[in-house]
C-alpha cells in the first residue's frame, strides 16, 4: 500500500489477501484515513456459485443479504432481482440433496468437495441461517483437526495443487510468448473482482459483499469491527446496507472471533506474546490456555526472522 501511495493517493487498492479479515483490521489501523482500500473475499461468491447452480439461474442473478466477519458469516436472505425469496428452497436442497462445489477452481478438489458435502451438518444442527463454509472449523474442530494429516495439510494441498498449477502455467507462457497454446478459464474470484473494479471505476451501483467497518451496521456490534456485508459499490466507494441487530448466538461467536483477530494485530504492532495467547485462546479451534502457549512458542520460534519484534 505505502508503494502505490507513493505514486498516487488516487488509486484504489482491491485487496484479496488472506487472512482477509486480520489484513484488513491491520490495514485499517495502518491507514485510517485512506477510503480507497477494499478489502474482499471470493468465498460468499463462490458459495453463491453453487447456489445459483441448484436453483438453475445465474450466479449474477442472485442478491445475498448477509453479515458476519471474513469466513466467519451467515446469509440471511437470498433473492432473486425480481425480489422473489429463495432462501428457504436453497435450504430444502441442500438439507435433501446436498450441495457441491462447482467453481472451476475448487470442483476438482477433494478437500473442498469434503467442505461443501458438510454444508448441509452445518445446516441441520443450526438452520436459523445459511452458513459460510468456513464455520465448519469453529463448530467442528476437533472433526476438522481428526481429519488432517500432519504430512499433507491443507497449506500444503494448496501449494502442491493450485499454486503449483498456476507457476507452471506461467511459465509456460513466459517461455512461448503467447497463450495460444493453454486453455484458460476465468473462476469466479477472478470474475467477481473485475465486476468490483468496474463498479468502483465505472459508478455502477452493483451490490457486493465486502469488507468495511461496522460503524452502525450491525447495530450491537462495536463500531470499529471490520465486518462482511452486502454494498452498494460507486466511484465513492461502498455504501453497506444496515443489517440492524443480529441475533445472541452469532452476535456472541463473532465477538469471540472478533477479539481474536483484534487481538493478533495488537500482538504484531506490540510484539506481545501474551497477548497471542489470549488471541488464541479465544478462537474456537483451540479455546484452551495451555494448548494456546504451545502453539504460540511453536509459530514463533518458526518464524522468528519474520517477527524480530516478539524477540527484543
Amino acid at each position: 500500500v505505502k508503494d502505490i501511495r507513493s505514486y498516487t493517493n488516487e488509486a484504489w487498492i482491491l485487496n484479496y489477501t488472506n487472512p482477509a479479515a486480520i489484513v484488513a483490521e491491520a490495514l485499517n489501523r495502518e491507514f485510517p484515513n485512506d477510503k480507497r482500500i477494499l478489502n474482499i473475499c471470493d468465498m460468499p461468491a463462490a458459495i453463491m456459485v453453487s447456489y445459483a447452480q441448484i436453483l438453475g439461474c445465474e450466479f449474477w442473478d442472485l442478491i445475498p443479504e448477509y453479515f458476519g466477519l471474513n469466513h466467519y458469516g451467515w446469509f440471511t436472505k437470498i433473492r432473486n432481482k425480481q425480489g422473489q425469496d429463495l432462501t428457504d428452497e436453497i435450504k430444502n436442497i441442500i438439507l435433501d440433496q446436498g450441495i457441491t462445489a462447482i467453481d472451476p477452481e475448487i470442483a476438482d478438489d477433494p478437500s473442498w468437495q469434503a467442505t461443501f458435502r458438510n454444508m448441509r451438518m452445518l445446516l441441520q444442527d443450526n438452520p436459523e441461517y445459511l452458513p459460510n463454509t468456513y464455520l465448519q472449523y469453529y463448530l467442528y474442530p476437533e472433526t476438522m483437526v481428526a481429519k488432517e494429516d500432519i504430512s499433507n495439510t491443507r497449506a500444503r494441498q494448496v501449494i502442491n495443487g493450485r499454486e503449483k498449477r498456476v507457476f507452471e502455467l506461467n511459465q509456460r507462457i513466459i517461455d512461448s510468448g503467447t497463450t495460444a497454446n493453454e486453455t484458460l478459464h476465468a473462476d469466479i474470484h477472478g470474475r467477481y473482482m473485475v465486476r468490483v473494479a468496474a463498479s468502483l471505476a465505472y459508478n455502477v451501483g452493483d451490490t457486493y459483499l465486502v469488507i468495511v467497518p461496522n460503524n452502525g451496521v450491525i447495530a450491537n456490534l462495536q463500531d470499529d469491527a471490520m465486518v462482511e456485508v452486502p454494498c452498494v459499490l460507486t466511484n465513492d466507494g461502498p455504501q453497506p446496507f444496515a443489517v440492524g441487530k443480529i441475533p445472541t448466538f452469532q452476535k456472541a461467536m463473532i465477538e469471540s472471533q472478533l477479539g481474536y483477530e483484534k487481538l493478533v494485530v495488537d500482538a504484531w504492532y506490540e510484539g506481545s506474546r501474551q497477548k497471542l495467547i489470549n488471541a488464541l485462546t479465544l478462537n474456537r479451534t483451540v479455546v484452551n490456555v495451555p494448548t494456546a502457549k504451545v502453539i504460540v512458542d511453536e509459530v514463533l520460534e518458526e518464524n522468528r526472522d519474520y517477527l524480530p519484534q516478539f524477540f527484543n
